[in-house]
């Protein structure tokens, strides 16, 4: 039974070729229909903080591999569990990726462009 189950997970073999084909096929609609869920629900602009956070939204994307770095090695030496440091810099990393997105676009010259 584990030998069949093998055949699955790489190699020369239909149920490889399957299994890449279905995670592929996937991945590709659940991101495609996200998008489109996100289009439909999520685009009310409520609240301060709802648009501000939409206005600097892609500032947010470009920043966000700078700040989750430097936050990554900021805990570095910290004595605590790697959970609790990947949860501190998750969470941290969002607020203040969004936060220096919107600083970006609203105080500089950049907003024309972003």
């Amino acid at each position: 039974m584990a030998h069949r189950a093998a055949e699955f997970f790489g190699g020369w073999h239909w149920a490889a070729l399957a299994t890449a084909t279905t995670e592929g096929l996937l991945s590709v609609m659940v991101s495609v229909w996200l998008l489109g869920f996100a289009q439909r629900r999520l685009d009310r602009r409520t609240g301060t903080v709802r648009a501000a956070a939409t206005r600097g939204a892609y500032a947010a994307f470009i920043v966000q591999g700078h700040v989750l770095i430097g936050l990554a090695l900021a805990v570095r030496p910290l004595h605590l569990p790697a959970e609790a440091k990947a949860l501190a810099v998750s969470v941290v990393g969002v607020v203040a990726s969004f936060g220096l997105g919107w600083l970006l676009v609203t105080r500089t010259a950049l907003g024309r462009l972003l």
